[in-house]
């Protein structure tokens, strides 16, 4: 239903630059998953859903939250810093930000976590891309 053209680029664009560039394929994963959630529509806006402010929590089923509207999953300004990069770039752009390791690390479990939550699906694939990525 939606438009297979966008992921069909999106998914080129990152198998491309997985096997053709050094960037780290944790964050070409986060801008897979962002990005696809973003053509699916159930990618929220990245702020807090009540007042507007900067989040610092992410509920999956409510969307972002600031420290005194809502409760979720902590995230740090350079999660958002990331979030919107991915967000408001298309293409090659979108991929050139980045982020200490921990935060990619977390980030990518989030962003897991969350697709698998809007597609009600266990993906194998990714089940594999954990047991052989820490």
């Amino acid at each position: 239903e939606n438009d297979a053209a966008a992921l069909c680029s999106l998914l080129l664009n990152s198998l491309h630059l997985l096997s053709s560039t050094d960037l780290d394929e944790r964050l070409i994963k986060l801008v897979f998953e962002t990005k696809y959630c973003i053509l699916e529509g159930v990618f929220p806006s990245v702020a807090c859903v009540r007042c507007g402010k900067d989040p610092v929590k992410w509920s999956f089923r409510e969307g972002f939250f600031c420290d005194g509207c809502g409760d979720g999953y902590p995230i740090t300004p350079a999660m958002v810093a990331a979030l919107r990069h991915i967000s408001r770039h298309d293409g090659k752009k979108a991929y050139l930000f980045s982020m200490n390791e921990d935060s990619a690390r977390y980030l990518s479990k989030l962003l897991s976590d969350y697709v698998a939550f809007v597609s009600e699906t266990d993906f194998p694939s990714l089940a594999y891309y954990r047991s052989v990525r820490v």
